[in-house]
């Protein structure tokens, strides 16, 4: 592979500091949106200039908080208008692309490649996020870990990885999931399972409440049926699987973490973000493209 490939970086997200300081290293990188760059790469003072004839274009996770624009708080960026000066052959790099963006991608003769449809970047970037979700409940919770009751509904990677922690810190785990496979894999890890609708009938009375399933599981009937004490930390994408409105009414205090790696970790996060950037440039550029 060429190392006169050119990256245009754009976002503000932290992760994206380290991510330009990998890339940099072998690679002409502009970036938009940090306050400071790597020596090797260039500031832009636009982001149309950072994507000209960028070879790829690496976005932030997610790229959008609401569908339009561009997840970054230092400009309003169409993420429509962004993707239209993708150059042929090029590839997009982000997180949870939407599927108009996708196809747009595809009309341009470009590529795209999602960093949430990698397996491996799920499982590397599930240790980061579990660990931020376990600060977030040190800080918000009045009592310790060890001793503590909790529900983790979802047994996906993010929620093994945390439910594994929170075993191993002393708290009691209740894993409420779907499929038997994952509630058995959850009881030889020292949880307590019981199956989703069960639990969504009957919600049993623990200290907390982590969500990970991205649909809203959480209507007013359930609400109703907890414990007002109880802390529901909100770790699903979109619009989470609780009305938070609702929940503010019936006492319950809702705690939402979006982009954890980001917040917490976001050396490490970003590692993880370059590692599979650098793995993908590769596939692309040398085996014939990614997905379009």
């Amino acid at each position: 592979m060429s190392e006169n490939i050119k990256i245009g970086i754009i976002g503000d997200d932290r992760r994206l500091r380290t991510v330009a300081a990998r890339l940099s290293r072998r690679y002409e990188c502009a970036v938009f949106g940090l306050d400071s760059v790597p020596e090797n790469a260039v500031k832009c003072t636009s982001w149309k200039s950072a994507v000209k004839a960028a070879d790829a274009i690496v976005l932030p996770i997610p790229v959008t908080r609401d569908g339009k624009n561009l997840n970054c708080s230092t400009d309003a960026i169409s993420l429509h208008e962004l993707v239209s000066l993708a150059s042929p052959g090029s590839v997009v790099f982000g997180g949870m692309i939407p599927s108009e963006i996708r196809s747009l991608i595809g009309e341009r003769s470009a590529f795209f490649h999602d960093y949430n449809d990698s397996e491996a970047f799920q499982i590397r970037n599930a240790v980061p996020t579990a660990e931020g979700a376990i600060a977030a409940m040190i800080g918000e919770m009045p009592i310790t870990l060890y001793g503590m009751s909790v529900t983790v509904t979802g047994y996906g990677k993010v929620a093994r990885a945390l439910c594994q922690r929170l075993v191993a810190l002393g708290s009691t785990v209740y894993v409420a999931a779907r499929r038997d496979s994952a509630l058995a894999t959850a009881a030889t890890e020292g949880c307590v399972p019981v199956t989703l609708s069960e639990y969504l009938d009957y919600p049993h009375d623990t200290d907390a409440i982590i969500n990970t399933v991205p649909v809203r599981l959480f209507d007013d009937g359930v609400i109703s049926k907890i414990d007002p004490k109880t802390v529901y930390f909100e770790l699903a994408g979109g619009d989470g699987g609780i009305d938070g409105e609702i929940a503010q009414k019936n006492g319950i205090k809702v705690v939402r973490l979006p982009s954890l790696p980001g917040k917490t970790s976001p050396e490490t996060a970003g590692d993880i973000m370059a590692n599979e950037i650098l793995s993908k440039l590769d596939s692309v550029f040398m085996g014939g493209g990614d997905e379009r």
